[in-house]
């Protein structure tokens, strides 16, 4: 009989670095869907969009801002946890012609840089 605790073999799964890439992926799909119009909601109550000059990322000038934030429970939420990932996404994913499309060009992004908290 395995004497291994149930945290340990989720850890052996590497389950949880799984959880947290599909919940990125869920997340940019949701940005995705706000800033096409294809949910009933203004973009505007959960991002605010900047100019930045760097050239990391694709190269559309507007870009997500992430808000600041001292207290985790903000700083982790749904506007914040995945700003990082968008704004370095390539030109051609952050411009696709459909969420289906979108989808299919993030399954070639790597995104495990971005799924640690």
């Amino acid at each position: 009989m395995s004497t291994r605790t149930y945290n340990d073999r989720l850890s052996g799964l590497k389950f949880e670095k799984r959880w947290k890439k599909r919940r990125l992926k869920t997340d940019l799909v949701m940005c995705y869907k706000l800033l096409h119009g294809q949910v009933e909601s203004n973009f505007s109550n959960f991002f605010q969009l900047v100019n930045y000059t760097n050239t990391r990322g694709h190269s559309l000038i507007i870009k997500i801002a992430k808000q600041f934030s001292c207290v985790n429970a903000h700083k982790y939420s749904f506007p914040n946890r995945f700003v990082d990932a968008w704004n370095c996404l390539p030109a051609d994913v952050v411009n696709a012609q459909t969420e289906s499309k979108f989808k299919l060009m993030l399954n070639d992004v790597v995104l495990e840089r971005f799924c640690v908290i």
